[in-house]
This record gives C-alpha cells, structure tokens and sequence, in this order.
C-alpha cells in the first residue's frame, strides 16, 4: 500500500476527529452527572424565572436516571475514569442513550396522565369508552 501526504492526512483528521467526538461525549456526560448548588438553583430562578425551575427539574432526572442507568450495569464514576479511552466512550454513550430513553418514556407517561385529567374535564355528554377512561383515571388520581 502506497501511504501518501494526502492518505496520512486523512488518517491525522480521522483521529483528531475521534478525539473530539470522545471529548464531546465525556463533557456531554459529565453535564448529566451535575447538581448545581442550593445558590446555584436560586440565582437562576431570581434570574430567569419559573422556567429554571423547570430546567432544574429536568436536570435533577437526567442526574437520577444517569445515576440508575450506571448502577444498573455495575458501574461507578471511578470504574469509567480506569477504562480505556474508547470502552469509556463508549459506555458513556450507551448510559446516555438509556438516559435519554427513560427521559422519553417519563415524558409519556405523564402525557398520558396529562390527557386522562384533561378527558376527566370535558363538558358534554361522554361516550360510554371516555366515560369508562374517566372513571379509570378518578381511580388513579382521587
């Protein structure tokens, strides 16, 4: 094989390109890993308002769900930083994703939940199957 300025190039680009990526990833985890501080939370209210809240709230599940995600395949922050720079990468990205899954299915549920109070509450007559949905989320929520 003939190695040329233009092939050996590619090759240094390739693997600046695989180190940035690996980068991204371990900075992107290390966010869902964060907790701002008490302070932290109230000068970003005071300064932002209710949706920091909201944010925060976000923030704490990403944490939490990070947090199971790692436990769920035995784990910790030490076991990631004594991997391979690749495998942590990796591993990184595989929590991410389940993270981001169980985020997702958070978010639909409670959409349905959402939805349930919502029929709960429309004026009209209901159909016997809305009639029988309201009665299943009054057993739910009351």
């Amino acid at each position: 094989m003939i190695i040329t300025n233009q092939t050996a190039a590619f090759g240094s680009q390739t693997a600046k390109n695989s180190t940035a990526n690996t980068s991204a990833i371990e900075e992107q985890f290390a966010e869902y890993l964060h907790e701002d501080s008490p302070e932290e939370i109230l000068k970003k209210i005071t300064e932002k308002g209710v949706q920091s809240l909201l944010e925060h709230k976000i923030d704490q599940m990403k944490k939490d769900a990070t947090e199971r995600a790692m436990a769920s395949r035995g784990v910790s922050e030490a076991d990631l930083a004594a991997m391979d720079p690749q495998d942590r990468t990796d591993m990184m990205q595989a929590i991410m994703d389940e993270v981001q899954r169980m985020i997702k299915q958070a978010m639909n549920e409670q959409m349905k939940r959402e939805t349930r109070i919502d029929v709960m509450f429309q004026p009209g007559p209901m159909a016997p199957d809305t009639l029988a949905q309201v009665q299943s989320a009054q057993e739910v929520f009351f």
